[in-house]
Formats: C-alpha cells, sequence, structure tokens
C-alpha cells in the first residue's frame, strides 16, 4: 500500500519491536493515511567512530521530498573476523571463489551475507557454475545480479565460522 505522513504529522520515535526486521514509528498528529507495512533499507558507515553519536535516523518520503523523520540510540556494527576470500588468480579465466567468515554475531531469519566486488567481476549462483552454500545455513536465495552475490537465509545463523562457494 502506498503511504505517506500527513501534513502537520510529526515521527516521534522509531524503535525495534521484540519481532526481527520490525519498528515501530510513533507519530504526532494526523498519522498515516492508511496503515501500511514497509521494508526499511539500511546502509551503515564503511567506518565507526568509536567515540562518536550513535544514532539511526527515519526518513519518511514521497516522490514530492521528506515528509517526515524520527530518531533513535543505534547500535554498533560489529565486522567480522577473520573474512576471507580464495581464488585462483588466473587472468581471462573461469575459476570457483571460496569465501570464508566467522560471526560473532547471530543473524536472523531473513537476513543476508553479502560478498561485494569490483566490476570486472561476475559472480554466478548456478549450481552448475560452481556455486555452494557449504556451511551457509538455510540460504533461501542467492542473488547475483548486482557486483558481486547476496544470500538471503531462511533461519538463524549463529556465531560461528562459515563457507560458500560461487563460481
Amino acid at each position: 500500500l502506498p503511504y505517506q505522513v500527513l501534513p502537520g504529522a510529526k515521527i516521534l520515535s522509531c524503535s525495534r519491536l521484540a519481532a526481527e526486521n520490525q519498528v515501530e514509528l510513533e507519530l504526532s498528529g494526523d498519522g498515516l493515511q492508511v496503515a501500511a507495512s514497509t521494508t526499511i533499507v539500511v546502509t551503515a558507515p564503511a567506518l565507526q567512530s568509536d567515540t562518536g553519536l550513535n544514532e539511526w535516523v527515519a526518513r519518511a518520503m514521497t516522490n514530492s521530498g521528506e515528509v517526515g523523520w524520527g530518531a533513535t540510540a543505534g547500535f554498533r556494527i560489529v565486522q567480522m573476523d577473520r573474512a576471507q576470500v580464495l581464488f585462483a588468480g588466473t587472468p581471462a579465466m573461469k575459476a570457483h571463489m571460496a569465501v570464508v567468515f566467522r560471526t560473532s554475531q547471530s543473524l536472523f531469519d531473513g537476513g543476508f551475507v553479502e560478498l561485494r566486488a569490483p566490476e570486472i567481476y561476475k559472480f554466478s549462483c548456478r549450481v552448475v557454475d560452481g556455486f555452494a552454500p557449504l556451511s551457509v545455513p538455510g540460504v533461501m536465495t542467492c542473488d547475483d545480479s548486482g557486483n558481486g552475490v547476496v544470500l538471503t537465509l531462511n533461519g538463524t545463523m549463529s556465531p560461528a565460522e562459515y563457507s560458500f562457494v560461487v563460481g
């Protein structure tokens, strides 16, 4: 359903619900025109400051621009430990690439693992091209449409060491 925050309404707070991947917005004024559900896309900074303010901002946008916003305390992004990418460095030939990483945090149902690559590389999620999830549990989808691959999970990935192969 399309939605927008009505004129005069403000987003007072944004907080994560107990259920994963859901947030609750507190609005003042008349609020939304209709009850709605939407996807929230988060872009985290490449580097975090240990002393910097950690605040997440939610913006309500329409085609005509910003119509509301709110902020809430954030959380630290924990980088993966011991991430490795292993491949044969043979120029102009197809090769398999093994990805090994260790997580220290749980990744819940609907979460994803993303491997980004320079534009000169093209990965494949096709088994015939070498894709294998190996120890990554519950891979629901593998998307190779961008610059890399995105593995979407349908279960929880607990802290441990994991690996997968792309073609």
